[in-house]
C-alpha cells in the first residue's frame, strides 16, 4: 500500500524530528570535546608531531559535516525554502523564468498547415541520422524539426503513410543502407531508438538460420501511393523486390537484372506498373497483371535515375552515367528525344509537381540545369551551381512547385532549398504556363487527361488544395 503525506503532515514530521537531530548533534559535539581534552592532556611532543604530520583535526571536521546533514531538509514546500525563493526571484528579474525561449521552441515544434517536411539523410563523421526539416515558403522558414539516429549511412529514403499497426494513415520513412534490411521509422515519434518495422533478414551461417529479402545494399525505394501497403526496393544484389507492408513479407522478387538496380518508381496512377533502371544499361517496366511480360529499353550507359512524367503518364525520363537524358513512350519502343544534359553522370532528375514541362537535372559536375520539355525538343533555360558539391538528388515540393531541395556531398553544406523563380529567365519562360495538378488516369486514355489548373503567379507561390496529410519530400 502506498501512503502519500500532505505538505502539512510532512512539515509536522520535520518539526518533531528536528529536535531529535539537534540533540544528537549536541551529544556528538560533547563527545568530541571530551576526546579532544583527553588527547591534549596525554599528548607529548612526538604525538604533536604526528598530529601535525597527519592533520588529525580533519577527521573531526568531517564528522561535523556529516552531523549538519539534518539541516538540509527542513521545508515541506519549495516555496517556503528561502534559497529556492531567491533563485526564483532572480530568474524572474532576468526574464528567463517566463520561459519565452521555450515557448518559441514549442511554436516551431508544432506543424502548421502551410508546413512541408523534407527528409534529409545526413552523415557526419561516424554518426548517421535522418533529419526532418520543416520548410514554410510563406514564412521563408527552413529548420530541423527533429532527427533520428540511424544504424548506418542512408543511401535512399522513401516517405509513406501506411502504418500496419494503425487504422489511420501514419507518417513514416523507409530507409535503405548498405545493410540488406530495410528499416521503416515512425517520424511522429521524436527520439525513437528503433524502427517501427524492418523488411528482410540477414542469414546467419554459423547458426544455420536462413534469411529472406535482399542479400546486399538497398539502392532504391518506391512506395505505391495507389496500393498503400506496397513498397518496392532495388538492390546491389541485382534484384528488385515488391513487399507487403501489412504482413512484412515478400510479394514478388525479380532477378532478371545483370547489375545493380539503381532506380525504380511505381506508376503515379496505375498500381500494377513498376519502372526500373539498372547498371546493366536497361530500363524495364513490369506489370503485376502479366508478371512474365517485361518491357525493356536500352540506353547508352548505366542508368542513374528513372521517373514517370506525371503530366504524360505513358512517357518516362531516364538519366545515365554518361550525362544523357532520354524520353521514352512506354507503349512503344519509340524514343521521343534525347539530350546531353551534362558532360558527367546525370545523377539527379526531377519534374515539377505542378508546372508542366519544368525539369531539373543535376550532376557530379556540381551543376543544376533547368529545362523546358513541353515542346518536342527540350530547351535549356538556366544553369546554376547550388554549391553543395556533386548533386546526387533533387526533390520538388508538392505544395510549392517552384521550390526544389538538393542533396550533395559537400561536407560543410550538403543540403539546400531553392525557389527557381529567383531566376528571371525561369519566370519569363514559365510565367504564362498554368499550374496543373495531374489526376488519376489509365494508360488507355493516352495523353488526354483532366487536370486541376490555375493561372501561375510568377511572384508568389500558388497554394494547392490543402491535403489532410502532411506532404513530404525525400533527399
Amino acid at each position: 500500500m502506498k501512503v502519500k503525506l500532505s505538505a502539512d503532515e510532512l512539515a509536522e514530521i520535520i518539526k518533531c524530528t528536528q529536535g531529535d537531530i539537534d540533540e544528537l548533534e549536541e551529544a556528538q559535539e560533547e563527545n568530541g570535546a571530551i576526546e579532544d581534552r583527553t588527547l591534549d592532556d596525554g599528548m607529548d611532543n612526538d604525538d604533536a608531531d604526528i598530529e601535525a604530520k597527519y592533520n588529525m583535526d580533519d577527521y573531526d571536521n568531517e564528522e561535523e559535516m556529516i552531523s549538519d546533514f539534518g539541516t538540509l531538509t527542513v521545508y515541506a514546500r519549495n516555496q517556503d525554502d528561502p534559497i529556492l525563493k531567491a533563485a526564483k526571484e532572480n530568474i524572474k528579474d532576468s526574464e528567463v523564468w517566463s520561459d519565452a525561449s521555450s515557448d518559441e521552441n514549442d511554436e516551431d515544434f508544432v506543424l502548421k498547415a502551410t508546413d512541408n517536411l523534407i527528409l534529409v539523410g545526413h552523415v557526419e563523421e561516424d554518426a548517421a541520422m535522418l533529419e526532418v526539416y520543416v520548410y514554410n515558403a510563406e514564412e521563408e522558414a527552413l529548420y530541423v524539426h527533429h532527427e533520428i539516429l540511424l544504424p548506418g549511412a542512408p543511401i535512399c529514403i522513401e516517405w509513406l503513410d501506411y502504418d500496419p499497426s494503425a487504422s489511420s494513415p501514419g507518417n513514416l520513412a523507409a530507409i535503405g543502407t548498405i545493410s540488406p534490411v530495410i528499416d521503416i521509422w515512425d517520424l511522429d515519434i521524436v527520439g525513437c531508438l528503433e524502427p517501427a518495422l524492418s523488411l528482410g533478414k540477414k542469414a546467419k551461417k554459423k547458426k544455420k538460420i536462413p534469411g529472406y529479402g535482399h542479400k546486399d545494399a538497398i539502392l532504391s525505394l518506391s512506395w505505391n501511393k495507389n496500393a498503400r501497403n506496397i513498397l518496392a526496393s532495388g538492390s546491389a544484389d541485382k534484384s528488385a523486390i515488391v513487399w507487403d507492408l501489412e504482413k512484412g513479407e515478400v510479394l514478388q522478387s525479380v532477378s532478371v537484372f545483370e547489375d545493380d538496380v539503381q532506380s525504380l518508381q511505381f506508376h503515379p496512377f496505375e498500381m500494377q506498373r513498376l519502372l526500373t533502371g539498372s547498371s546493366d544499361k536497361f530500363v524495364r517496366e513490369f506489370d503485376s497483371r502479366q508478371p512474365d511480360l517485361v518491357k525493356s529499353w536500352k540506353v547508352d550507359s548505366d542508368v542513374e535515375r528513372v521517373q514517370y512524367d506525371h503530366f504524360n503518364p505513358n512517357w518516362y525520363l531516364v538519366s545515365t552515367d554518361s550525362g544523357m537524358v532520354y524520353y521514352f513512350d512506354t507503349r512503344t519502343d519509340k524514343q521521343l528525344w534525347q539530350l546531353r544534359a551534362h558532360t558527367q553522370p546525370c545523377t539527379a532528375l526531377s519534374l515539377s509537381t505542378q508546372v508542366p514541362g519544368l525539369l531539373l537535372t543535376g550532376s557530379i559536375d556540381n551543376s543544376v540545369k533547368i529545362w523546358d520539355i513541353a515542346a518536342n525538343a527540350p530547351k535549356m533555360i538556366f544553369e546554376k551551381s547550388v554549391k553543395i558539391g556533386s548533386v546526387y538528388t533533387i526533390g520538388c515540393c508538392p505544395d510549392v512547385p517552384w521550390a526544389f531541395a538538393f542533396g550533395g556531398d559537400r561536407k560543410d553544406c550538403s543540403f539546400k532549398v531553392w525557389d527557381c523563380r529567383e531566376s528571371d529567365k525561369v519566370r519569363q519562360q514559365f510565367e504564362s504556363r498554368r499550374l496543373s495538378e495531374p489526376c488519376s488516369m489509365s494508360s488507355e486514355e493516352g495523353n488526354s487527361k483532366e487536370n486541376h489548373e490555375e493561372q501561375m503567379d510568377s511572384s508568389q507561390p500558388k497554394k494547392c488544395k490543402k491535403k489532410k496529410k502532411q506532404k513530404n519530400s525525400e533527399i
